[in-house]
């Protein structure tokens, strides 16, 4: 227990101008007090400069973890866009690949008719691909060969919608449009893009190696079907005689009369 005497009994009546002496009571040491209140203040003071100290250094810490973050930030929003650009110019580019054009600014899509994909199916991806008329275009694939899905004058969408439905393994084809080009002049032209893949990828492309207008097509398709014509005929005749020179070896006798 503490025990506080005033240093000169006579002062009694003048407690704050008195030196309060603290004397523990089983020691009988003397504790200046005011000298214990002062260092108590000037520790608090030094308390209140550390926690300063600190506090100011947790802020810096603070600003510079966030300048870090912003940075890091920054960086991925720059890989980002820089990744985005990339993927956008291979897209197009992609796409022009695709239509043997490269000065497509505008390109078609056309379905293409398979023995591989149920017409269950077929519909079924065009409609989870958002195409308008999905059964429509299926129909028109089924009974015509080809059916235009849709016209795109942004190369990077064009690629999107084809992405869709190759991976639903769609029989799908871009190519080019050209001003004036009917439905039916894209999905002719699909239909030779296909067969010409089927020929070891003959390109049907002019000198300058861009597409065909639409007369072009029309008569390039024509004379297929013309070609195609005749050398089925032309097979068909050499079976016939084939047949005959066979017969008359295996028969022995005298070759038939001539009609």
């Amino acid at each position: 227990t503490m025990l506080a005497r005033r240093a000169d009994s006579e002062e009694m009546d003048a407690p704050r101008r008195a030196t309060m002496l603290a004397r523990r009571a089983d020691s009988e040491e003397v504790v200046d007090v005011d000298a214990l209140l002062a260092e108590a203040a000037l520790l608090r003071e030094e308390i209140a400069e550390e926690e300063k100290l600190v506090a100011a250094a947790a802020e810096t810490l603070r600003e510079a973890r966030a300048e870090a973050d912003a940075a890091r930030d920054a960086d991925r929003e720059a890989r980002d866009a820089a990744k985005a650009v990339f993927k956008a110019v291979r897209k197009r580019e992609t796409v022009k690949k695709l239509c043997r054009n490269e000065n497509a600014t505008r390109v078609g899509l056309v379905l293409l008719n398979d023995n591989a994909n149920t017409r269950k199916g077929v519909r079924a991806a065009l409609e989870a691909a958002d195409v308008v008329d999905a059964e429509g275009v299926m129909m028109r694939a089924h009974r015509t060969g080809a059916g235009l899905v849709n016209e795109f004058g942004d190369l990077e969408v064009a690629y999107d919608a084809y992405a869709k439905l190759n991976d639903a393994k769609l029989n799908v084809v871009l190519v080019s449009c050209e001003d004036g080009a009917s439905r039916s002049d894209l999905e002719a032209l699909a239909e030779l893009r296909d067969l010409a893949d089927d020929l070891d990828g003959m390109d049907i492309m002019n000198a300058d190696g861009t597409d065909f207008n639409a007369a072009w097509k029309v008569l390039f398709s024509g004379v297929a079907v013309l070609a195609s014509a005749f050398f089925v005929s032309l097979a068909l005749v050499a079976g016939d005689l084939l047949g005959g020179a066979l017969g008359q070896a295996l028969g022995g006798g005298a070759p038939p009369p001539p009609m």
